[in-house]
This record gives C-alpha cells, structure tokens and sequence, in this order.
C-alpha cells in the first residue's frame, strides 16, 4: 500500500511539473524571433488572418493555439491539485482514482505522439507509469 501512495504522489507532482514545464515553454515560444521569411510570413498569417466564428467573435490561429495551451497548463496544474487533495484526504484505496489519472495519461500519451514531439511524450508517459503503478499496488 505505501508504493502505490508514493507513486501516485509522484504521478501528482509529475503533473504539475508538466503544467509547469508547459507553461515555461509556451511562454519561451512566443518570444521566438522568426529566423527566415517563411517563417515571418507564417506567424503574420497566424496572428492577423482572423476568421468570423459567429456570435461576434473573431479569432486568429494564433488565438486558438494560445488558448488551447494554456487550457492544457492550467488542467494539468489542476489535476495535481485534485491529485493531491486526494492523496491526502484519503485514508484507503487510490486505485479507481489511479486508474482513471492512468487512462488520461494513456489519452495524452497518444495525442502527444500524433500531434507533439518528444518532450510531451516523455513527461506523459512518466504520469502515465506513476499512476498505473499506483493502481497495480493498490488492490
């Protein structure tokens, strides 16, 4: 039982490194200088070409990729919240908990490999490892 707490604090914590990790990253990013024209030209297209969503609302693709990765930071700082909340309100069993925090991980971990590269992948799939520890220890 005292593995499976540990790992699923490890897989929390590891949670809030990505948030964190991510946020550093988004925020590095969007201070990079454009190195050749092709790339001045994409990140003027991506940040002035806007398109009429209905309802007033007018946004850029640059807007959507902002929103969705700082979404992405402030649910994974969230789940480590939870994730703690629960490692230490509960006296019993994390497994259904565990495995649930497996399953996201699982979901992210394939998302990541379609959509990503390397550094999400990894931070993933040590979530991912944490929790499906936790859940195999905890029966």
């Amino acid at each position: 039982m005292k593995l499976s707490r540990v790992a699923y604090g490890a897989g929390a914590w590891l949670y809030g490194a990505t948030g964190a990790i991510h946020l550093w990253a988004h925020l590095g990013s969007s201070a990079r200088v454009p190195t050749d024209p092709d790339e001045v030209e994409l990140l003027r297209l991506a940040t002035t070409f806007q398109r009429d969503m209905g309802q007033g609302f007018e946004r850029s693709l640059m807007d959507f990729f902002n929103g969705f990765s700082v979404s992405l930071t402030i649910l994974c700082l969230a789940l480590w919240g939870l994730n703690l909340i629960l490692l230490h309100r509960t006296e019993g069993s994390l497994r259904g908990p565990a495995l649930f925090n497996g399953a996201v991980g699982v979901a992210m971990i394939a998302l990541s490999w379609s959509y990503f590269f390397v550094p999400p992948i990894t931070l993933f799939g040590l979530v991912t490892a944490a929790f499906l520890v936790a859940a195999a220890g905890g029966r």
